[in-house]
């Protein structure tokens, strides 16, 4: 089974054909804000800004134990839906956000799944591209305002995001 089939798999048929855009925008009363999305065969990115004291982990437990549930008994299946546990990372720069962001958004094409970024569709990069309003008025966390000079910002770590994931296997091995 190719890496597209996989996915789709775990997305249900009506989702792999949605445009997931409105997941950027603000919602009423939201207790988290999504700022960046990937969604890989085998784990996912989420950048989130808990808007409310302790509602982080709450919220992401709900989602994972949810989705697990709902995918399991629709495929008839047991067990962990993801690679590994979750895991968090506190952002607390403006410069390690603009990296979390592109190490995202390029991890499609550094696992050789897409040849560019937007052509990933199970992510927020190619919303941000065709949706200029979000980084200039809704996603005011992103200091990039120009999707022009955003998507010049990612794509130029593409080819060193490969060259790294190479040599870590190397020292691996």
């Amino acid at each position: 089974m190719d890496v597209p089939d996989k996915l789709s798999r775990i997305l249900s048929s009506k989702q792999r054909h949605e445009d997931f855009s409105n997941i950027l925008v603000p919602q009423i009363s939201p207790i988290v804000r999504f700022i960046a999305y990937c969604i890989m065969p085998d784990h996912y990115h989420l950048l989130i800004k808990s808007l409310e004291e302790n509602s982080f982990l709450r919220y992401i437990n709900t989602v994972e134990t949810s989705y697990t549930r709902y995918f399991n008994i629709k495929t008839k299946r047991k067990g962990p839906l993801w690679q590994s546990s979750f895991r968090s990372v506190h952002i607390s720069s403006n410069e390690q956000l603009l990296h979390t962001v592109r190490y995202m958004h390029i991890n499609p094409t550094t696992s050789k799944l897409v040849a560019k970024p937007e052509d990933w569709q199970y992510s927020s990069y190619p919303i941000y591209l065709r949706n200029p309003d979000l980084l200039t008025n809704i996603l005011t966390d992103i200091s990039i305002r120009s999707v022009d000079e955003f998507k010049k910002f990612t794509e130029s770590n593409i080819k060193y995001q490969q060259k790294l994931k190479e040599m870590k296997k190397l020292f691996i091995e």
